[in-house]
């Protein structure tokens, strides 16, 4: 029997940790889970879907369980890899399927979860401090991305979303302002040799304070100049509603939707490689629930083909949900071939997949520094990088 990824499998999990018992999920009970991923009969443009309740998930996973097509090591490590390990547990807890796991692997679940749950709640009182001092400087703060959900309650439990940094959006007039303020707090650049490049990136570099959990990005414009014009500043502000006893803000949900797609799928290449990870997924999932993708405005020009196929993988991920579904042609299903050849575990594909992910890498390290001849800010991350692999070797050599 040829090894199956659990991917599918901690994706309905997902799923589930955001339905009550009972409850109704547009979920279909046809996708076979035992299958490995791409075996199955995917939906075709509107596609008939089947309602499927919670209790019927939870048999489904409880059955999945009961006899594994993976290895618990299998479980463990795409969960980890895929950022998602608390969320899964999360899931598991509330619809009493612990008992099917383990005892070593229900106390190491727990284990991660306590100390990301921990971690989160001091990521949330470093939130509300930073925005009581920049409110003080009559700077309204918006967060981004995961801060945005831990802050508004996105996730079921504070626990579920693994945060790396605090991504802070403040108007651009006001970046230098906000800087200095979040400085006097204690704060620091990470890296000490950096310094700010307003003109050519669209935050400062991470800040960190010494005791603290998470660093600081300070944005004074969301994303990247090339994507700026599909998310304009005037229209993020205007559309922030507020957070934290209006101390801060987050974006409108769908300007949340847009913006993981393009910082994800597009800025981080995982359309392009088809790397997704769970936890970019879960997050799209969660937000299609506030808004359907169906109300979220359309993404312009070639890109509106692969924000399609992403949400079709997203969809298919999570049992087809109606807030995840959009028509879709020849392309999304190409996609969603191509994404599941290259997930299979055989040699031959886990070769394939390498070889893409280097074909993509390697085409834009060549970009990045042929365009250093006409940007200052790259070509002196080139030098650093450049001085601190010379340095490292001479140190090898003493």
């Amino acid at each position: 029997m040829q090894p199956i990824s659990p991917f599918p499998f901690i994706a309905l999990c997902l799923s589930l940790g955001q339905a009550g018992p009972g409850k109704q999920d547009d979920t279909t009970p046809e996708a076979n889970l035992h299958e490995i991923p791409g075996e199955e009969e995917y939906p075709d443009k509107g596609g008939s879907e089947w309602p499927m309740t919670s209790s019927g998930i939870r048999e489904r996973i409880a059955g999945i369980l009961r006899n594994p097509p993976f290895s618990w090591e299998d479980l463990v490590w795409t969960a980890s890899s895929h950022m998602v390990m608390p969320a899964l547990y999360t899931a598991l807890r509330r619809h009493q399927l612990l008992n099917l796991l383990p005892g070593d692997l229900t106390a190491h679940l727990e284990h991660i979860w306590s100390l990301n749950h921990y971690r989160n709640l001091r990521i949330m009182d470093q939130a509300r401090e930073i925005a009581g001092v920049l409110s003080g400087e009559g700077i309204r703060p918006v967060f981004l991305k995961g801060a945005a959900g831990l802050v508004s309650g996105l996730y079921s439990e504070t626990a579920d979303r693994i945060m790396i940094d605090i991504d802070i959006l403040v108007p651009s007039g006001e970046i230098d302002r906000a800087a200095r303020a979040i400085q006097e707090m204690g704060y620091r650049y990470a890296d000490e040799a950096a310094v700010p490049d307003l003109h050519h990136h669209h935050h400062y570099p991470m800040m960190i304070r010494d005791g603290e959990v998470a660093g600081i990005e300070l944005h004074h414009h969301i994303m990247q100049r090339r994507y700026a014009r599909m998310l304009p500043e005037g229209e993020i502000f205007a559309g922030c509603r507020p957070v934290l006893d209006g101390l801060a803000a987050i974006p409108a949900v769908r300007h949340q939707i847009l913006h993981h797609f393009i910082h994800d799928q597009l800025v981080h290449w995982q359309f392009p490689n088809r790397t997704q990870q769970l936890r970019g997924l879960y997050d799209f999932f969660l937000l299609s629930q506030q808004e359907p993708l169906s109300g979220v405005a359309p993404v312009p020009g070639r890109l509106r083909r692969r924000f399609t196929a992403y949400a079709a993988l997203a969809a298919r991920s999570f049992g087809h949900p109606a807030s995840l579904r959009l028509p879709h042609g020849w392309y999304a299903r190409g996609y969603l071939y191509s994404w599941d050849l290259l997930q299979r575990e055989e040699p031959f594909y886990r070769y394939l997949h390498r070889a893409l992910i280097q074909i993509n890498r390697y085409g834009y390290l060549t970009r990045f520094v042929l365009s250093a001849v006409h940007r200052p800010d790259r070509r002196r991350f080139l030098v650093r990088r450049l001085m601190r692999v010379i340095g490292m070797r001479g140190k090898g050599k003493q």
